[in-house]
C-alpha cells in the first residue's frame, strides 16, 4: 500500500463513523497499528497528523492514545517523524516526558527538535522540565532567541500569572530582544490557562491591534472555551473584530466547536458557534454541532436545552428532530425517549429502532416496555408497529393470556395479532381471536391467503374469511379477492383439489363473489389450469358464488363510510351540482358533535334549515345522544327541551334518557329533576332493551344513599330494569362511602330477604374486615348463607381474608372448611390474575401450608402466581418466588419449572441451572 493510499484509508476510516456508531478505542488503535506494520519502509507522517487536529471529532484522550500507540510502532531515527510527533503532542495538549523522549530517540536531536521539546513542556506550565531542556540546548549550542523566550514566558505565566512572566520579559529586555506579536499571543494564552481574568483583560486592553492569525485565533478560542471562559471569548472577539475575520476562516470554525464538544465543553462550543457563525444561508443551523454532542455523550438535557434555544430563536426549527435522529441511529434508548417527550409530534415509527433494541435485549419485556412508553406519550400504536415490531418479540402461543398482559384495547391489537398468528401457522388461534371483535378486513386478506397456501386448511380459514366479510362494507368483494389470490398459488392437481374444497366450504358459508371476480377466476383456470382435474366442478361452484349485486361500483365509498374531510368535500360537490344534501349534513352534524366541534354543528344545523329541510325529532335525538357522550350537559338539555317543546309525544330511546340523567347527576344536578325526566320518558316510551349497565352508571352518580334509593325506586317502578345485584350494588356502595357500615349491612340483609340478592358481597366482607367489625361480619356471613349456601359463602369469605393478607385467620378458617374445588380455585385465581392481585394468592398458599387437611390444591395457586409474574414479564420476581417456596419447604411440581423456563426464555433472561435441570 502506498503512502497516499494509506493516508486516504486512515482519513476515510475515521470519517465514516463520524456521527454514527464508531468502533471502540481498542479497535481504532489496532487498525492504526496494522496500517503502520504494513508500511514500515514508507513515511507514516500522515498517520501522526491524523492523531491531532485532523481528528477533531474525537476526545483528547482518544487522540493521545492513538498517538502513543502509533509512535511506538515508528522508527524514531527519522527526525521529521520526531518533529511531527512533538507538534501533534502540542495539538493534543499532551504532557511530554522530556527525559523519556530524548532516551527513546535513535539519533541525535537537532536544534528544531530541542526547541519543539521546550515548547511542548512549556505549554503545560512545567518550568522545571523547561530548565532541564534548556540545559540540553546549551550543551547542543543552541542560541537563545525570541521563540525560546516566548516559550519560557508561556510556562511562567501559566504557573504564576503575569507576576512570574515579568521576570522573563525583563530577561528578554536585557538580552535586547523586543516583544513581538508572538510574545503578546503567548501572554494571552498563558493568562487564559492561569484563569487570570483581570490580567487577561488588562493585557488585551494595552495591546495594539494585532495582525490576525487564523491558527493562533483558533488556538486561543479552544483554550478559552475548554476552560469555560465565555465572557473572555466575547472580549477577545471584540478586540479582534468580527469584520476582520474572513469568511474562509469562519467556514473552518465548526471543527473548533466540535473539538470543544468532545472536550466536554458543549456550552463553550455553542457560545462560539452562535457568536461567530452567521445563520444566513445555512440549512439546519447548528445541527452538526448538536449531533456531535450526542456522539460525545454530552448529557441529553444539555443538548435538548440548546436545541430548544435554536428553535425559539427561529434559527433551526428542525434542531430537536435532527438530534433525535442521531440518538436513534446510535441506539440510545433513554436519550431518545427523553427527546421524544420534548417533540411536538411523535410518530409510531420513531419507536421502531428502540423496539428492536429493547426487544432484542429483553424479549417480550422490552417490547412491552416500549409499548408502555408509546402509550405514556399518547402515541397511537398503528398496525405496522404492532405486527412487524412489537408482537414478534412477544409470546402469543396463548393469545387469550397475551391479551391480558398488554394494556391495549382489544380493537387496537386484534387485527395485527390475527395477522401474526396466521403467519406463524396458528390458524385455530387466529380463528378464535377473530371472533372476539371487529377486524380490519383489508389488512387480513393477504396473510389469510398466504396461510391457506402454506397449510391448505379450509374450514378454519373460511370462518376467518366470514368474519372479515362481516366487518367489511357491504359493497366490498373480499371473498372474490381472497379466492383469486388462492387460485393463483395453485400449481399441481392436488393444489386445485384443495382449492375446490376451499371454494365449496366458502359456498356452504353463503359467502359470495362479484361477477368480475368470478370471471377472473374462470379465465385463470382456462389459461393456467391445465393440471386441474376438476375444472367443470369448479366452474359450477364459482357460478353459484356470484352475487349480481356486487358490480363495478364496488370501490365507490358510501358517505356512511367517509370521514369528516371526505364528507366536507362531498357536501361541496353535492351543493355545486344542486343535489340532495340532507343525509350528508345529518351525518356531518353527528360527527362534528362527537368531536366537540359545536360551532360547526350550529353552522350545519343552520345550513340544514336554509336548505329547506326540517330538523326532525329523530335528528335532534341523535344529536342529544352525541352531546351527552361528549359531556356537554347544557347543550344536551337545550336539545332535550327543544324536542319536548316541538313534539311532546316523541319517544326518546330509554338509554338516551338514562344517560342524560347520568350526566345531570354527575355534574351535581338535582335528583328530583333527574327523576322528573325519567318519569316523563317512561310515560311516552314503552319499549325497553337491556338497560342494566346504563342504570348502574346512573345510580353510581347519586350523592347520597337517600338519593340512590329514590332513583332506584323510580327506575324499578317505571320499568327501566329489574332488581339484581348490579342495580343494588351502587346503593350499598353509597352507604360504605359514607362510613355507615351498619346502614350498609341492614340494606344488605334486606336485599337477601326481599330479592335473594347479595350486592357487593366481596366488597362488603373486605370493608368490614378492614374496619374489624366482627359482629357485622357475622351478620353478613349468615345472611349470605341464606342465599348462596355454606360452601359458596365460605369461598367468598376465605377469598376476602386472602385479599387482606390475613394468613393466620385464613389458616384457622380453612381448618373447618370443606375442600376448595379445583375448578372454583382455578376460577378465583384467574380473577386475581386479571386484577393483578398477587397478595391473595400468596396468602392462600402460605395459609394452606399451616394445615394438614389440605383443603386446597396448592400447585394451582403456584401456577397462578407464576402466571401473574409472566403477565408482567417479571423474571426476577418469578425466581424470587421459587426461592421463597423452597425456603418454606413447599413442594413445587415439574409444570411450574417448565412454565418458569418458558418465561425466562421468552424474556432473554438467563435460565439458572437448577431450573433447567428440573425441566
Amino acid at each position: 500500500m502506498s503512502l497516499a493510499n494509506s493516508s486516504r484509508y486512515v482519513t476515510r476510516f475515521w470519517r465514516v463513523y463520524r456521527g454514527y456508531s464508531r468502533p471502540n478505542l481498542k479497535q481504532q488503535i489496532n487498525s492504526f497499528c496494522a496500517l503502520t506494520k504494513t508500511n514500515e519502509n514508507e513515511d507514516p507522517i500522515n498517520l501522526l497528523w491524523n492523531c491531532g487536529h485532523q481528528s477533531y471529532n474525537e476526545s483528547l484522550s482518544e487522540r493521545i492514545n492513538k498517538l502513543q500507540r502509533v509512535w511506538r510502532t515508528l522508527n524514531t531515527s527519522e527526525l521529521e517523524l520526531c518533529k511531527a510527533y512533538l507538534k501533534v503532542s502540542m495539538e493534543n495538549e499532551m504532557s511530554v516526558d522530556h527525559k523519556e523522549f530524548l532516551t527513546s530517540l535513535k539519533c541525535k536531536p537537532d536544534e528544531e527538535i530541542l526547541v519543539l521539546l521546550l515548547e511542548a513542556v512549556c505549554m503545560k506550565g512545567d518550568v522545571q522540565s523547561a530548565v532541564d531542556v534548556l540545559a540540553e540546548m546549551k550543551l547542543a549550542g543552541v542560541a537563545v532567541d525570541e521563540r525560546i523566550f516566548n516559550a519560557l514566558l508561556l510556562a511562567h505565566i501559566i504557573k504564576g500569572g503575569m507576576e512570574h512572566g515579568r521576570s522573563v520579559l525583563k530577561t528578554m529586555k536585557t538580552a535586547h530582544i523586543e516583544e513581538s506579536e508572538n510574545t503578546k499571543w503567548m501572554m494571552l494564552k498563558g493568562l487564559a490557562q492561569n484563569n487570570s481574568l483581570k490580567e487577561f483583560v488588562d493585557v488585551l486592553g494595552s495591546m495594539q491591534k494585532l495582525q490576525f492569525n487564523e491558527s493562533r485565533f483558533f488556538d486561543l478560542l479552544t483554550i478559552l472555551g475548554s476552560r469555560g471562559h465565555h465572557l473572555w471569548i466575547n472580549d477577545f472577539v471584540d478586540f479582534i473584530g468580527v469584520d476582520s475575520i474572513s469568511k474562509v476562516t469562519l467556514s473552518k470554525l465548526e471543527p473548533v466547536c466540535v473539538q470543544l464538544v468532545h472536550r466536554k465543553c458543549p456550552e463553550a462550543a455553542f457560545h462560539i458557534y452562535k457568536l461567530l457563525i452567521n445563520p444566513e444561508n445555512i440549512k439546519n443551523y447548528g445541527s452538526n454541532l448538536l449531533r456531535e454532542m450526542i456522539n460525545a455523550e454530552i448529557p441529553i438535557e444539555t443538548v435538548i436545552e440548546m436545541s430548544k434555544s435554536l428553535i425559539e430563536n427561529e434559527l433551526n426549527p428542525q434542531a430537536l428532530i435532527d438530534v433525535t435522529e442521531t440518538a436513534l441511529r446510535k441506539g440510545l434508548v433513554k436519550e431518545s425517549l427523553l427527546l421524544f417527550r420534548n417533540l411536538d409530534t411523535v410518530r409510531p415509527h420513531f419507536f421502531w429502532p428502540l423496539i428492536k433494541i429493547r426487544g432484542g435485549e429483553l424479549g417480550e419485556a422490552g417490547a412491552i416496555e416500549m409499548m408502555d412508553e408509546m402509550q405514556s406519550l399518547d402515541v397511537v400504536l398503528d398496525y405496522d408497529t404492532l405486527e412487524y415490531y412489537l408482537l414478534p418479540y412477544c409470546d402469543i402461543s396463548n393469545p387469550n393470556f397475551f391479551m391480558q398482559r398488554v394494556k391495549l384495547k382489544r380493537k387496537e391489537i386484534l387485527t395485527p395479532l390475527v395477522s401474526l398468528l396466521l403467519k406463524q401457522g396458528n390458524i385455530k388461534g387466529a380463528r378464535d381471536m377473530s371472533q372476539l371483535d371487529a377486524v380490519d378486513s383489508a389488512r387480513l386478506l393477504k396473510p389469510l391467503s398466504d396461510a391457506w397456501k402454506k397449510h391448505r386448511e379450509s374450514t378454519l380459514i373460511t370462518e376467518i374469511l366470514q368474519k372479515i366479510c362481516e366487518c367489511a362494507p357491504v359493497s366490498s368483494d373480499h371473498t372474490g379477492t381472497f379466492l383469486l389470490r388462492c387460485l393463483k398459488t395453485c400449481k399441481t392437481g392436488d393444489d386445485y383439489d384443495d382449492f375446490f374444497t376451499l371454494a365449496e366450504t366458502v359456498r356452504t358459508k353463503r359467502l359470495t363473489v362479484s361477477s368480475l371476480a368470478s370471471e377472473d377466476m374462470t379465465n385463470n383456470l382456462k389459461f393456467y389450469g391445465a393440471k386441474c382435474n376438476c375444472k367443470d366442478d369448479l366452474y359450477k361452484v364459482l357460478d353459484k358464488l356470484i352475487d349480481i349485486a356486487k358490480n363495478e361500483s364496488l370501490h365507490i365509498e358510501h358517505p356512511r363510510d367517509m370521514g369528516l374531510e371526505d364528507l366536507e368535500c362531498h357536501l361541496q360537490e353535492l351543493t355545486n351540482k344542486g343535489m340532495e344534501t340532507r343525509g350528508v349534513i345529518r351525518k356531518m352534524i353527528q360527527l362534528h358533535a362527537s368531536k366537540g366541534n359545536y360551532k360547526r354543528v350550529q353552522e350545519l344545523r343552520d345550513l340544514f334549515k336554509e336548505s329547506g329541510y326540517v330538523e326532525t325529532a329523530g335528528m335532534k335525538s341523535s344529536l342529544l345522544h352525541v352531546l351527552v357522550k361528549s359531556g356537554e350537559l347544557n347543550l344536551a338539555l337545550e336539545v332535550y327541551k327543544d324536542i319536548k317543546n316541538s313534539q311532546e309525544d316523541f319517544e326518546i330511546d330509554s338509554f338516551k334518557a338514562i344517560d342524560l340523567v347520568t350526566l345531570l347527576l354527575q355534574t351535581g344536578g338535582n335528583v328530583y329533576e333527574a327523576i322528573d325526566i325519567l318519569k316523563i320518558e317512561a310515560k311516552v316510551n314503552r319499549t325497553r332493551g337491556s338497560l342494566d349497565r346504563n342504570c348502574w352508571k346512573m345510580l353510581n352518580q347519586a350523592q347520597s344513599p337517600e338519593d340512590a334509593l329514590k332513583l332506584f325506586e323510580c327506575i324499578i317502578e317505571s320499568g327501566y330494569c329489574q332488581v339484581n345485584n348490579m342495580i343494588l350494588g351502587p346503593i350499598a356502595r353509597s352507604f360504605l362511602k359514607q362510613g355507615d357500615f351498619k346502614g350498609a349491612v341492614e340494606f344488605y340483609c334486606k336485599c337477601t330477604q326481599e330479592y335473594k340478592c347479595t350486592p357487593l358481597q366481596m366488597e362488603m366482607f373486605l370493608v368490614l374486615i378492614e374496619a374489624k367489625e366482627q359482629d357485622l361480619i357475622n351478620t353478613v356471613y349468615e345472611a349470605t348463607i341464606e342465599v348462596h349456601g355454606s360452601y359458596g359463602t365460605q369461598i367468598s369469605f376465605a377469598s376476602a381474608l386472602a385479599q387482606k393478607g390475613l394468613e393466620k385467620p385464613l389458616a384457622k378458617f380453612l381448618v373447618g372448611m370443606k375442600r376448595f374445588r379445583d375448578h372454583d380455585l382455578d376460577k378465583r385465581c384467574e380473577k386475581w390474575i386479571y386484577e393483578n392481585k398477587m397478595l391473595p394468592m400468596k396468602t392462600l398458599a402460605l395459609a394452606s401450608r399451616r394445615i394438614t387437611s389440605q383443603p386446597i390444591k396448592v400447585s394451582i395457586i403456584h401456577s397462578a402466581v407464576l402466571k401473574l409474574y409472566s403477565k408482567t414479564n417479571d423474571c426476577e420476581g418469578a425466581l424470587g418466588y421459587l426461592k421463597e417456596l423452597e425456603n418454606n419447604d413447599m413442594t413445587v411440581d415439574s409444570r411450574f419449572y417448565e412454565d418458569l423456563n418458558r418465561l425466562l426464555t421468552r424474556c432473554n433472561f438467563q435460565v439458572p441451572k437448577y431450573v433447567a435441570d428440573k425441566c
